[in-house]
């Protein structure tokens, strides 16, 4: 299984690479946001990804 970290998760470039990767079953997300309330705006993107702020 292959570790992925993403840096501005909530940023447009950040939503389209979420979106690929979160359909491989081999790969564990972290996403880093500046402000935690943005959570919300990937969410429902992916119930697998890891949240820090």
């Amino acid at each position: 299984m292959k570790n992925v970290l993403i840096l501005g998760a909530s940023g447009d470039i950040a939503k389209h690479v979420i979106d690929i990767l979160v359909k491989k079953e081999d790969i564990n997300l972290t996403l880093f946001l500046r402000n935690y309330q943005q959570r919300t705006l990937i969410n429902d993107m992916n119930q697998r990804a890891e949240f820090d702020e």
